[in-house]
């Protein structure tokens, strides 16, 4: 029988180092394999659902103080200012109306634009949300007919509004509001749909606002005899829903007499 001398130090560091280093590789090949797994479940993820992963980025961007869909839809009238700049980060701009008692902040993103409106104590009491792009298209809660920005026109509201407006000036700028009283059914809010040149451009019905001169007059609180609704059907059939102003009726009046625009600027986009 042979005989096996027992093995030096040198030779037992050197069987250890190549023992260990044969499981090290099994455990970094394990590794391997699991980071590929996961980054071919991820691949298919996307294929299969691209997007999927916007939920979570909505919230982070949120978190940070950017405007975003998420963000936008947390907003609310009876909040302080600070509550809209703590979701939507710094305003662009800031203006006080023709009287300085209202102040109007403005936030913008590629596809969203907020006003604020905000009395001298910094409590908002009226804010408007306009799409500036196809990605945004909000449902307005506080009307029926499942209306949508940019997605829904005016006649699909089966609500009649209590106040229109219409402007087509020689520069094109035009706009055209419907003012909605709230009640029990809108849980008090009153509501100002708009579409204006800044985001309805490509709408042909625009055009009818020339003709509409003498019947649609600027205040959206006032209303003209002689025109009927047939007369604006091919406005409100043609036109797209752009923007939404929320706030009581009360607040939206006192706005709107100290001069507070319920449309979005061009320079907000196209």
């Amino acid at each position: 029988m042979p005989y096996h001398y027992p093995m030096s130090d040198v030779e037992k560091t050197q069987s250890w180092a190549a023992e260990h280093k044969k499981k090290l590789g099994a455990v970094l090949a394990t590794a391997a394999a699991i980071v590929g797994l996961a980054t071919g479940i991820l691949t298919l993820r996307d294929q299969l659902f691209p997007g999927s992963d916007e939920p979570a980025k909505e919230s982070a961007a949120a978190a940070e103080g950017r405007l975003t869909p998420a963000s936008a839809s947390k907003l609310s009238d009876d909040i302080q200012l600070s509550r809209f700049e703590q979701l939507l980060g710094p305003a662009v701009s800031r203006e006080r109306l023709q009287n300085d008692e209202w102040l109007v902040s403005t936030w913008v993103s590629p596809d969203i634009a907020v006003s604020a409106f905000s009395n001298q104590n910094s409590q908002v009491v009226a804010y408007m949300l306009t799409s500036l792009g196809p990605d945004y298209t909000p449902l307005v809660e506080y009307l029926r007919g499942g209306i949508r920005l940019r997605a829904s026109v005016f006649a699909d509201s089966p609500d009649k509004p209590t106040g229109v407006a219409g402007i087509y000036p020689p520069n094109a700028r035009f706009s055209y509001e419907e003012f909605y009283r709230g009640g029990g059914a809108t849980a008090g809010r009153s509501v100002v749909l708009a579409a204006s040149y800044a985001a309805n451009a490509d709408d042909s019905a625009a055009t009818e606002l020339s003709e509409l001169s003498d019947c649609l007059p600027f205040s959206i609180f006032e209303e003209e005899p002689g025109c009927p609704a047939d007369r604006v059907k091919t406005l409100r059939t043609g036109l797209h829903v752009t923007s939404m102003t929320v706030g009581e009726a009360t607040a939206i009046e006192a706005l709107a007499q100290d001069g507070a625009l319920f449309y979005p600027d061009a320079d907000l986009g196209s």
